[in-house]
């Protein structure tokens, strides 16, 4: 699929939020936030997605149902500042630990969609769903973009629909995992055989772990949780 291989490889690299540096208790001058990387960075990438999600789930949703890959819709959404409606300075100032003064996340558009969209479907689904007899592998979805923009947000969808559709077992095993950690790499290259058959034949790209759970989390909750279009499903035993 030379389109898609196109726009997995165009993904903006823009930063769409970033919290700043607070202040400590009386001095003037920002303290720098601390990084954290490996199974750490993880652990608060996770707490914070589930603290916005949970902040305001109302604004969640309404998020998720007006964008797409390639952009989010705030004012369809009836959003004006996206960090207060989704409480994120809180979120993360919760993260914080004894020793850090401050802490920094920075994030892309499609992160935030994969954050969100992934503790939209978890929430909804304590098991792994099952496909409804006779589904099709195209679902309903609400696109805002528009032209080239809207190309490459169809072939992205088509991309997280043909994942789940061909292994929503494997699918929603990764969204179970911690980001960051041994077990997300390892749900990641259990999907492998299913993300080459998403793609056309002789097509290859590299994908990490994080971007293939922002495919698959798109792919979920569009398929099981959106409002609009979430198909009846039994859930299996764990």
């Amino acid at each position: 699929m030379y389109l898609l291989a196109g726009v997995l490889a165009g993904i903006p690299t823009v930063v769409f939020a970033q919290l700043k540096p607070e202040q400590q208790t009386g001095s003037h001058i920002p303290v720098s936030p601390q990084a954290v990387q490996g199974a750490e960075a993880g652990l608060i990438k996770k707490a914070f997605a589930r603290c916005i999600y949970k902040s305001n789930t109302k604004a969640a949703v309404a998020i998720l149902s007006h964008s797409d890959s390639m952009l989010i819709d705030l004012k369809g959404a009836n959003i004006a500042d996206l960090s207060g409606a989704l409480n994120m300075s809180d979120c993360l100032g919760e993260q914080a630990g004894a020793t850090q003064n401050a802490l920094g996340f920075k994030f892309k558009r499609d992160m935030l969609r994969g954050l969100l969209s992934e503790e939209a479907y978890l929430s909804g689904h304590s098991a792994v769903p099952t496909l409804p007899v006779g589904g099709s592998e195209s679902t309903g979805r609400n696109f805002v973009s528009e032209g080239e923009n809207l190309a490459k947000a169809r072939a992205l969808a088509a991309f997280s629909d043909c994942i789940v559709f061909t292994d929503v077992g494997r699918a929603d095993a990764l969204l179970r995992t911690m980001p960051e950690s041994v077990g997300e790499r390892a749900a990641a290259r259990a999907l492998a055989p299913t993300l080459g058959k998403c793609l056309d034949q002789g097509v290859q790209f590299s994908m990490t772990p994080t971007s293939i759970r922002v495919y698959v989390a798109d792919g979920l909750w569009n398929r099981f949780s959106r409002p609009q279009s979430a198909q009846a499903a039994t859930a299996t035993k764990p």
